[in-house]
């Protein structure tokens, strides 16, 4: 309600005010504007006096003629009913203590109102503060699920990094052993008198293939060849050491990869030590013990 009443306004609510016919916000905004003006503050005493002795104006009724018959005969069936009752206050008192009650019940009134409102902004605080505890758990449950899908791709990135460091590793030990086989080839190659080298040259049937075959008195060689192409898998390369006067000796299977110079590590067996020439056949897979192939490298000893 507004509270911005006219002294009209107030001084015709006045009778409304004593009897308590008004809304609980009309009454504080009656008694607010009351005690501002002592002209309304009289005759609001005065109301409240003339509303008390409304009371009076009732005609007084004389007690029925059989009223003390009916009391003895209610005292003989219950004698209970003997024990003193507190009795009503005569409707007389009833209205002057109702009209005396009106600024009492005006003040508690005042105060239950007073009372209420601190409690309302308490609510509103109370419900303002679990609003924002509901959205700040929406946010670190967001955030949550936020980290665990970083986690898991951080995971799955770990992982990759490991397998690939993995396939690093053993890269690395694949070039590692390489780098030394080449470092010990070189190694045999320079140690290598010219007289324990025998070159290969290509016959008519591989003219641009070449070799050489290196060798050590303890009856160890290395054959480097070049030019020579990959064969299907029923052909493979068979290489031969040659004495004077003897059969051809077979000394090892020669595999060809594409792109890449060919090295084969030799063992020289005792009944061809004293070789004098060297020659690279063409045969069946596993071999032969004599050759049955075209000769397509071929070299002489010394």
């Amino acid at each position: 309600m507004n509270n911005k009443l006219t002294y009209e306004q107030v001084s015709e609510m006045l009778s409304a005010y004593v009897l308590g016919a008004l809304e609980p916000e009309e009454i504080l905004a009656v008694d607010d504007y009351v005690h501002k003006h002592q002209a309304l503050l009289d005759s609001l005493r005065e109301s409240e006096e003339a509303a008390a002795q409304l009371a009076y104006l009732a005609p007084m009724e004389p007690l029925p003629a059989d009223a003390k018959d009916r009391l003895l005969t209610r005292a003989r069936a219950d004698p209970a009913g003997l024990a003193p009752r507190a009795a009503a206050p005569p409707p007389q008192q009833q209205a002057v203590a109702g009209a005396a009650s009106y600024p009492g019940r005006r003040a508690n009134l005042r105060a239950a109102l007073g009372a209420f409102k601190p409690r309302v902004a308490v609510a509103g605080v109370l419900i303002l503060v679990l609003v924002l505890l509901g959205l700040y758990i929406i946010q670190m449950q967001t955030r949550l699920r936020q980290s665990e899908v970083q986690r898991e791709v951080l995971q799955a990135e770990v992982t990759r990094l490991r397998a690939t460091n993995d396939q690093l590793q053993q890269t690395n030990r694949i070039l590692q052993q390489q780098l030394q086989t080449e470092q010990e080839r070189l190694a045999f190659i320079a140690e290598t008198s010219a007289d324990r080298i025998v070159l290969l040259t290509g016959t008519e049937e591989l003219p641009g293939a070449s070799g050489a075959l290196y060798f050590h008195d303890d009856q160890q060689g290395l054959l480097l060849l070049n030019g020579l192409e990959p064969l299907s898998e029923q052909r493979t390369y068979q290489l031969w050491l040659i004495p004077p006067d003897q059969a051809p000796v077979p000394a090892g299977l020669i595999d060809i990869q594409p792109g890449a110079p060919a090295w084969l590590s030799v063992r020289i067996p005792p009944e061809a030590q004293a070789f004098a020439a060297v020659g690279v056949s063409i045969e069946p897979t596993g071999g032969s013990l004599a050759p049955t192939g075209p000769i397509v490298l071929l070299g002489t000893s010394g």
